[in-house]
């Protein structure tokens, strides 16, 4: 099981994708793009970004 963060701007797209990942047994966090996003990809140490 992966630790992955989804960013993005728009929440459906974040909502979509977080679903699909953990349907598929990993572990999501769900970041929106903002000026806090660096800061949050660095307190979940993920294994995969996936940023828009």
């Amino acid at each position: 099981m992966a630790r992955i963060v989804v960013v993005d701007d728009a929440p459906e797209i974040v909502t979509t994708v977080s679903q699909m990942l953990q349907s598929a047994g990993h572990s999501v966090e769900a970041v929106p793009a903002d000026q806090q996003t660096e800061t949050r990809i660095g307190e979940e140490h993920p294994d995969l970004v996936l940023l828009d």
